[in-house]
Parts: C-alpha cells; sequence; structure tokens
C-alpha cells in the first residue's frame, strides 16, 4: 500500500489550487521540473547504475540513456500534436490511506524509447517513492461506458457497436481522461474479469480532482457522470479544466470582458455606426463589436490625416516648384540683360569719347 507524503500531498494540493487560468500553466511547469529533478537527482538509484565502476564507453551509453528519458519526460508533458491533451488526477482516500498523483497523455508514450530502454524501472520509483502514476498502461477496463447520444440527446453505451473504421470514436478510447480512470481503477482494484465492476465498500471514501487542459469531451463528460452517479455515495469527483473560473475568477473574467468591449469611451459617431448596424442584423450583441467600430473611427481618422498631411506636402512641393522655376527663370535673365548692356555701351561710350575729343580740339 503507497504511502501518504505530507511534502508531496502539499505539492499536489498546489496543483489545484489556482487564482486565475494562466496558474494551470504555471502548476503544469512545476509537476514536470519537479519530475525531471527528481530524475536528475536519483538517476543512478532508480536505474541501478554504478556508474563508478564503469567503463568510459558505458558511461556516456548511460548519459545519452539519461538525456533521451528526459525528452521522453518533456514529450510527455508537451506534445505537440493538435489533438494531444494532458490531464492529471489526484486520488486520495482517508480510509485506505491513499494519496496519489495520476498523469496521463492522450498521445501514445510507450513507443520507440519504449523498446530501446525498459522504463519501468522509472515508472515503478516514481510510484512508490513518490506517489506519482504515469499512465503509459492501458488496460481497456470495458465496464467504463463508451457513449454516444441518441435521437432523444440521451446517452447509451456505443462499445458493442464500435467500428475498427470509426477513427473518431477510436480516438476517444485515448482521451487523458478515460486513461487515468482505466489505470486508476487497474492500480487499487485490479479487476479479474474484463467486464468486472471495482467493488468499493460502502465504508470507502474516495476524493478525485482531475485537471485536462482541455475540455472533456462528450464521452469523458458522459463517463465521468456515470461514476460519480453510480459511486455517489463514496465518489467525490471534481473535473477542472483550462478555462475552468471559481467565483474570484468569473468577476475578474467579467471586468475584463468589458475593458474589451469599451476600451476605451467610444465616440458619438462610433456609437451611431453601431446602432445603425444593430438595426440591419437584428442582434442585441452588436455591442461586443464595439471596439472594431471604435478602431475604424480611428483608421478614418488617421486615413483622413494622412490626406490632409498628403495635400499639405503637394502644396508644399509645388510652392517649391514654383519658386524654382522663377529662380531658374532669373538666372537665365540676368545674362541676357549683361549681353544687351555690352551691346549698347559700344553706342553710349564712342560717341561719347568722339564728342569729348571733338571739344578738346
Amino acid at each position: 500500500m503507497a504511502y501518504i507524503s505530507p511534502v508531496n500531498d502539499q505539492l499536489f494540493m498546489k496543483l489545484f489550487t489556482v487564482r486565475n487560468p494562466k496558474d494551470w500553466d504555471s502548476n503544469k511547469k512545476e509537476l514536470k521540473n519537479f519530475i525531471l529533478d527528481i530524475l536528475d537527482r536519483e538517476y543512478n538509484q532508480i536505474f541501478w547504475s554504478l556508474v563508478k565502476s564503469l567503463d568510459e564507453n558505458e558511461i556516456k551509453e548511460e548519459e545519452e540513456k539519461k538525456e533521451a528519458i528526459k525528452k521522453y519526460i518533456i514529450g510527455f508533458f508537451e506534445g505537440k500534436k493538435e489533438t494531444n491533451n494532458f490531464a492529471y488526477a489526484w486520488y486520495r482516500s482517508q480510509s485506505q490511506n491513499q494519496s496519489v498523483l495520476f498523469i496521463a497523455t492522450s498521445i501514445e508514450m510507450k513507443d520507440n524509447l519504449e523498446s530501446r530502454y525498459d522504463l519501468s524501472p522509472m515508472f515503478d520509483y516514481f510510484d512508490t517513492h513518490y506517489d506519482i502514476k504515469f499512465c503509459v498502461q492501458r488496460y481497456a477496463t470495458e465496464f467504463l461506458p463508451l457513449n454516444r447520444l441518441d435521437e432523444n440527446l440521451e446517452f447509451f453505451n456505443y462499445r458493442e457497436f464500435i467500428s475498427a473504421k470509426d477513427s473518431d470514436i477510436n480516438m476517444r478510447r485515448t482521451c487523458s481522461e478515460r486513461v487515468i480512470f482505466d489505470n486508476l481503477i487497474w492500480h487499487f482494484y485490479r479487476p479479474r474479469q474484463l467486464y468486472e465492476k471495482p467493488v468499493i465498500r460502502a465504508t470507502d471514501d474516495l476524493e478525485i480532482k482531475l485537471y485536462t487542459e482541455k475540455e472533456p469531451c462528450l464521452q469523458c463528460y458522459s463517463m465521468m457522470i456515470s461514476l460519480k452517479n453510480e459511486y455517489k455515495n463514496n465518489l467525490s469527483l471534481k473535473v477542472y479544466y483550462k478555462y475552468w473560473l471559481n467565483e474570484d475568477m468569473k468577476l475578474l473574467a467579467r471586468f475584463n470582458r468589458q475593458v474589451e468591449i469599451f476600451p476605451e469611451v467610444p465616440s458619438e459617431k462610433a456609437l451611431k455606426s453601431m446602432a445603425s448596424r444593430q438595426r440591419q442584423r437584428g442582434t442585441i450583441y452588436e455591442y461586443e463589436r464595439i471596439p472594431q467600430y471604435i478602431e475604424r473611427e480611428k483608421k478614418q481618422q488617421q486615413s483622413q490625416q494622412q490626406q490632409k498631411l498628403k495635400q499639405q506636402q503637394k502644396k508644399q512641393r509645388q510652392q517649391e516648384e514654383r519658386e524654382k522655376n522663377i529662380e531658374q527663370q532669373d538666372s537665365r535673365a540676368r545674362p541676357q540683360s549683361k549681353m544687351k548692356l555690352l551691346n549698347i555701351l559700344p553706342t553710349i561710350i564712342i560717341p561719347a569719347f568722339l564728342l569729348l575729343r571733338f571739344r578738346k580740339k
């Protein structure tokens, strides 16, 4: 039976303590770093590698293995596929003296690395020493319902009708939430038959807090509702996701929404434009687009200012061209005036010279 570690309980509790939606990302990062630190610090103990007794090639191989496993852990937390979803669940039971954190991702993690290295010592080590369970094994516990909706919008178990070609419903079998419950049931109750339900005593108290990055799909939602209803006397189940809001966060979200809608006081022109479009569309939600009208008016004002500036620049260029033309005309006129003066001078100077000479005689 796993022991309850006060230190880990504090960590597990912190993983579900949020003041705003961004805290979920911070909590996920803290959990990832916590696991990587343990792997880095206790690697030799986990894999029973007496590094001091290894030769140079074996030490190099161990270092490569260590780095590969680190990348594996990072990939577990940071899957790149758009369809990937990460989740963790904290299971507590005072009556059973149990406190375990389950971690799951919806992408297949037991792949190439598992074929190269045996990772089971690492998974067992985190399970027994830190109460952290990596959900890398799928036990296909068939009693978990895989529901779809009928024409009356009621759920029915679709498991016996699933086609191997139905990629959509088959993909739901790998959802992080389903993988966690599959591992949780196998970890504690070990069903002997494929469809055997876990035997939960009347005195058992089970508390599960589950965080999933993406909002649960229809199949996971119906599965968890079924479990919650069937074991309502024993099970306390809380499900959180990235856009979940508590009461304080709701107040802040309302305020931020109003700030987004009215980033500044709209002008009378923007309000008139919004009211006109609201009458055309017939929707009361047109006011949510008021930032668009404010931005549109700003762009119109900027366009008008740019046009005005262009006109001023054009007038300035025209004025400069006129002044330049006048200056060029003046510069051409000066040499002509000089030539005319030179042409006139002989007609004035020569007669004057002759007249002066005549008078002297």
